[in-house]
């Protein structure tokens, strides 16, 4: 598995990924109407800082390729600090697609963020995940990641979980 940031060359296979984390309910997808490619355009032009509804920062995403250059996981940063990124989602943000999960894609996302991603509060990161989502919880914890509350947020039914996750340097 590799890791590159998203850029255009990934379009095609990033089309595919687009879909797949629709048709298994990925969050971060659920509610987009827009075609892959044009969703894709976005995230590119966010990542640049170009065309930022308000309220927004910059995003960076990155995608964990297997060796026949599938995307099989992207992972999220988000450029500074907006009451909702501290209250809710988190600097960062990740999905696995299913037939990759429980083989690590997700620990390697955060630690390639971990060793080359610019900190964003206190020399980390702020990440959050449903209560009940136990992969994650047990992936950011075995990254590092400490756990700060669990609260309910705007109604949801679930409990979010919200950890600092501190820079590799930390562990040295």
């Amino acid at each position: 598995m590799r890791m590159e940031a998203a850029g255009w060359q990934h379009h095609a296979a990033y089309a595919v990924y687009f879909q797949a984390c629709q048709s298994d309910g990925c969050e971060h997808y659920a509610t987009i109407s827009d075609a892959p490619l044009v969703f894709f355009q976005r995230l590119l032009d966010n990542a640049a800082g170009r065309r930022l509804s308000l309220g927004d920062v910059p995003t960076h995403t990155w995608f964990a390729l297997d060796n026949g250059g599938r995307i099989v996981g992207a992972i999220r940063l988000r450029l500074g600090t907006t009451p909702f990124i501290h209250d809710v989602c988190g600097h960062i943000g990740y999905e696995v697609l299913p037939l990759a999960r429980q083989l690590g894609v997700a620990r390697r996302m955060l630690a390639f963020i971990q060793r080359t991603a610019p900190p964003q509060l206190d020399d980390g990161w702020l990440v959050s995940c449903d209560d009940d989502n136990l992969a994650s919880r047990r992936t950011i914890e075995r990254a590092g990641g400490v756990l700060l509350d669990c609260r309910c947020v705007y109604g949801q039914a679930v409990l979010l979980r919200r950890y600092f996750l501190p820079n590799s340097a930390a562990f040295r």
